[in-house]
């Protein structure tokens, strides 16, 4: 027994790649502060975001605020393909694989907020898929509420956007969300 775990220590450690190289057959980029990072694409990063809660590479356990400042590629994506961004946000929040599903609701939030009318009416009708419960409904209003205060703090903050038309939109948004209240309501009684 002694020498099988011999044997099997020495063993693993001729498999281990030191910190500083590349391991084979990888394209494991270094940067300037030497810290290794995974090359990912605009959509990559996008799915990072909502699976992280970041889009950058590193990952932090203490709960960081969302906002739209710190989510400008996911901003970016929502803008080039609004629907595919909606589908996506569905997609990774049905499977389980966020950390937490906030960064999906606010993903959705930015979509039904900032996004175009395709985008939009996709992300109203997602949104009882994403948000689950009442608690994630609730969250879901107070990310609209907070995006629609702030686009309207900044002017031309979404020039592709008509000013007047956000009314409608959060209209029919809080009509989205009462309605998943309510649905979800009927099922827990």
């Amino acid at each position: 027994m002694l020498a099988f775990s011999t044997q099997y220590s020495t063993r693993l450690t001729r498999l281990v790649t030191p910190q500083a190289e590349r391991n084979p057959g990888t394209w494991l980029l270094v940067r300037a502060s030497d810290a290794p990072v995974w090359p990912a694409n605009e959509w990559e990063q996008f799915d990072r975001f909502l699976i992280f809660g970041t889009e950058r590479g590193t990952y932090f356990m203490r709960k960081r605020k969302l906002s739209v400042h710190e989510a400008p590629n996911a901003r970016a994506r929502i803008a080039e393909d609004g629907p595919r961004a909606v589908r996506r946000i569905v997609e990774v929040s049905t499977m389980g694989r966020v950390v937490t599903n906030d960064t999906c609701l606010f993903a959705l939030a930015m979509a039904a907020v900032l996004g175009n009318e395709a985008t939009r009416a996709m992300a109203l009708e997602a949104v009882p898929e994403v948000a689950r419960s009442a608690a994630e409904a609730r969250v879901f209003a107070a990310y609209v509420r907070e995006l629609v205060a702030s686009r309207e703090d900044t002017p031309n903050a979404a020039p592709e956007t008509p000013r007047g038309s956000g009314c409608e939109a959060v209209a029919s948004l809080y009509a989205a969300v009462s309605h998943t209240l309510v649905r979800h309501l009927a099922i827990a009684g």
